[in-house]
């Protein structure tokens, strides 16, 4: 307990912190969209790993797991009572699962079987709506614990960090929704969407994971409103880096995504044909985004898409 408690770093003060300067505003038609995949209910993780593509779907209760050369189906894992939103490599060869429905993470072996489950952090609270992973580097994972998907609740996000011993341990709290985060270890930057802030927050660690610096990355609201119906729950979802170290950053409830250079300027806007888009990662200079047509219906009908012809 004292130990956790040591770590622990509460970062509440993030709104008054300034946004990055400089930020751009150049919009881009998207280039050319092709479809991957269209029978996809409501896909919500990425992951490319090994040479698969891991891509979580929330109420079909699986993970398809795809070869990545023409992107045909290889095998589905199978999952009870998760609602996986998100999928990171975990200690030596396995994987970490959010089961964003189920108030637990799923440890699985490299190919898909359940070795266990962590369902508390260290200090004995609840891991409830976890929602985006990202590898430490160090076969640990960082996660988002969300809270509540109500604009009017409280702030209840959390961000937390998976020793590969399983233990659990919060690094930030009282976010207003916590949403997508990746992490570049070679830099120890941590990047997070608080989703009902329309913002990227930027922390740096240092050797021990200890959060040193926090603030706004990038703000969303200063974006041309998008082409899409309005949507009053609208945010920055899952978060990946390209190779050139620009982060993708999906508008959620916006149809587009965008990519933000890491000095926090703005460098496109790339519309999508889904508005509820969830997770977008960079596939050989080209970018793979997943999302919902329609949340309105029982099943969303969603895909795995594939944009070509990206500027640098």
């Amino acid at each position: 307990m004292g130990k956790c408690t040591a770590r622990r770093t509460l970062i509440a003060s993030l709104a008054t912190l300034p946004i990055a300067a400089g930020a751009g505003r150049r919009s881009v038609a998207a280039p050319e969209i092709s479809t991957v995949d269209g029978d996809l209910s409501y896909p919500e993780g990425l992951l490319i790993h090994n040479g698969e593509l891991f891509v979580a779907e929330i109420d079909r209760e699986h993970i398809v797991v795809y070869e990545m050369e023409r992107f045909t189906r290889k095998r589905v894992i199978s999952l009870n009572r998760c609602g996986p939103t998100a999928i990171a490599p975990f200690r030596e060869a396995g994987l970490l699962v959010n089961c964003h429905l189920a108030e637990r993470l799923a440890i699985l072996s490299e190919t898909g079987e359940p070795q266990g489950d962590i369902v508390k952090t260290a200090d004995g609270k609840p891991i409830p709506w976890a929602n985006d992973s990202t590898s430490d580097g160090a076969g640990g994972v960082f996660l988002t614990s969300s809270g509540l998907f109500d604009i009017g609740a409280p702030a209840t996000g959390a961000v937390m960090h998976v020793l590969p011993n399983g233990l659990a341990i919060i690094i930030v709290e009282r976010l207003h929704y916590a949403n997508g985060i990746t992490y570049d270890a070679k830099t120890r930057e941590l990047f997070v969407t608080e989703h009902f802030e329309n913002r990227v927050l930027r922390f740096v660690l240092d050797e021990k994971f200890n959060i040193v610096e926090g603030r706004t990355f990038f703000d969303l609201r200063q974006l041309p409103a998008p082409n899409v119906a309005p949507f009053p729950r609208m945010g920055p979802d899952n978060l990946h880096f390209r190779a050139n170290g620009d982060l993708i950053v999906p508008h959620y409830g916006g149809g587009r995504f965008i990519i933000v250079s890491r000095s926090g300027k703005l460098k496109e806007i790339v519309n999508v044909p889904c508005q509820f888009i969830t997770d977008a990662v960079e596939f050989r200079g080209d970018v793979l985004f997943i999302g919902a047509y329609d949340l309105n219906v029982r099943e969303p009908k969603g895909l795995l898409g594939r944009v070509r012809g990206l500027g640098e």
